[in-house]
């Protein structure tokens, strides 16, 4: 009786863990077309991340500030499971390593051999260039979906992701886009599609360029992108 009882919490014990963690959605399970068919508007990719995060461990979603449209400003920790269980020690680490006059020698080198490095991935600081932040929910669906080289970078790297820096100018870009374009997009330069009207997608409400704008740090998404990066020092 004892065996027959084991064997069955080993046949079962399987099938429970996956109903508990199911696999991570893909973007196009997600939103029901391929990466580069169409484009994402800001808060379906927003959507997706926090999807990602529902499905898997591995992920956690950080609401760091918001634009002056109001659209969430957010970025994903993806880490292993081991890692994902010390990151407020590993975020600590960063912190304390990044500032040589409180941290001592010694210590600076018990971080750099015991803490995974951390990787700050940004994506579309400028709205129209928008394949950027499509490629950034490919990239966290693939160090989700798992496999031998994913496995050993989350082991040594925790992995920010940003996927829009600019929302407010990607969503002006790609809801301009939608409404140019036809049934099939026309590579004619002279099409209507290829001639955005000004302020274009690359600036954000105020029509600052972001990219341009760190020393200055005038714009609210730059401030609150600075703040999250004194937060981790990736």
């Amino acid at each position: 009786t004892k065996r027959f009882f084991l064997l069955l919490l080993l046949v079962a014990f399987p099938f429970t863990s996956a109903l508990a963690q199911p696999a991570p959605p893909s973007p196009k399970d997600f939103l029901g077309y391929s990466i580069g068919e169409r484009y994402t508007p800001d808060y379906r990719i927003v959507d997706y991340f926090h999807a990602l995060e529902q499905s898997s461990p591995l992920i956690k979603v950080v609401q760091y500030g918001e634009t002056y449209e109001h659209r969430p400003l957010i970025y994903a920790i993806v880490a292993s499971k081991a890692n994902m269980d010390r990151m407020d020690e590993i975020q600590r680490s960063m912190v304390a390593l990044s500032d040589p006059i409180a941290t001592s020698n010694t210590r600076s080198r018990e971080i750099a051999a015991s803490a995974p490095a951390v990787a700050w991935l940004a994506f579309g600081v400028h709205g129209n260039e928008t394949s950027s932040s499509e490629a950034a929910m490919r990239v966290a669906y693939h160090l989700l979906a798992g496999g031998q080289d994913v496995d050993a970078i989350l082991r040594n790297t925790v992995v920010i992701i940003d996927p829009c820096q600019n929302p407010d100018g990607h969503d002006r870009y790609v809801n301009w886009y939608r409404q140019a374009r036809g049934e099939t997009p026309d590579p004619n330069p002279e099409s209507l599609q290829q001639f955005q009207p000004w302020p274009g997608g690359r600036f954000n409400h105020y029509l600052i360029d972001m990219n341009r704008d760190w020393a200055i740090s005038s714009q609210t998404e730059t401030r609150a992108r600075i703040a999250a990066f004194q937060q981790w020092y990736p």
